[in-house]
């Protein structure tokens, strides 16, 4: 039987007034008063309450758990009288922690850790909870780690942000930065995920789309990090964006070029007949095994190919 709020709150004891010097005065027909012994008209629902055969037996609304669920409900943290929802006890905020635990990680790599933290950051509306920079491993390789929820957010959709915003073919860095702590890598959480990235790799490789002929050197490494040293500073980027527009812009200059030169489009005609608009025009062939969204957003478009004449892009 689920109770509501209101109906959990009526059950609760009456608290004594410190001015009336008896119980508070009800307010409703059938309630005690500070004087009367009249029986709460609310009693009998208050015993069904309590005296529930289905299931465990539930804390009564009078206990202080049962009191923190009502709290917390209030507050809307959890909510009574739903569906599938009933309170046992104190085990409430374990709804919570069962919750923290189907979230999962993601570790990656690509040069300057703060790119890659903006770029993640951006799919905090489709299940990504927390972009944390850092440096993983001995190598003290720049990396980000991803916190995301997998009921949402499929770790395919993960590798695709990746992909778009790292430059795969560079194996002594990323874009201006130089070193070993910037090379391009992925940590596989499971061989499943170790897969598809082999997968992934293979089909971006044979496609063409980061250069004809270039081998992908991003490194895949099997499972997490063994150690990984959160950075100091998070959300510089963003805060960036927000507080210089025109440095933001500068500093990204590279990595935007980059990407509209893989990922962008292109307005064009052909056969002296204007406004196609192709997406992504490099990502053809097994690329688009990758990014099937390409495929159908290009769809009635024709190929960049034969008696064409680019307009804009």
């Amino acid at each position: 039987m689920q109770t509501s709020v209101m109906e959990a709150l009526s059950c609760r004891p009456q608290r004594t007034s410190p001015y009336s010097g008896g119980r508070l005065r009800g307010t409703q027909r059938g309630t005690q008063t500070a004087r009367g012994n009249k029986r709460p008209a609310h009693r009998t629902l208050c015993s069904q309450q309590r005296e529930s055969t289905s299931g465990p037996k539930q804390a009564t609304f009078g206990s202080s758990a049962a009191g923190t669920a009502v709290a917390l409900a209030l507050s809307g943290m959890v909510q009574l009288g739903t569906p599938n929802v009933v309170l046992y006890g104190t085990h409430v905020a374990d709804l919570h922690s069962a919750q923290a635990a189907e979230l999962a990680t993601a570790t990656f790599a690509a040069g300057d850790a703060r790119f890659l933290e903006f770029d993640f950051d951006q799919l905090r509306y489709a299940g990504v909870t927390d972009v944390v920079p850092g440096v993983a491993d001995e190598d003290q390789i720049e990396a980000v780690q991803v916190t995301y929820d997998p009921a949402r957010l499929p770790y395919n959709k993960l590798l695709q942000t990746y992909w778009k915003g790292c430059q795969p073919t560079q194996s002594e860095g990323q874009f201006k930065e130089k070193g070993s702590q910037y090379v391009s890598a992925i940590w596989a959480g499971d061989p499943d995920q170790a897969k598809l990235i082999e997968t992934q790799k293979g089909q971006l490789e044979r496609s063409g789309l980061f250069g004809a002929g270039l081998p992908i050197t991003t490194r895949v490494i099997e499972g997490p990090p063994l150690t990984f040293t959160p950075s100091t500073e998070k959300n510089t980027l963003k805060l960036l964006k927000a507080s210089d527009p025109k440095k933001f812009k500068k500093v990204r200059q590279d990595r935007q070029q980059y990407f509209d030169k893989h990922f962008g489009f292109v307005q064009f005609c052909k056969d002296k007949v204007c406004g196609y608009v192709r997406f992504a025009p490099a990502c053809t062939g097994e690329c688009q095994k990758v990014f099937p969204e390409y495929r159908e957003t290009n769809m009635g478009q024709p190929e960049l190919e034969g008696d064409i004449k680019i307009t804009g892009g």
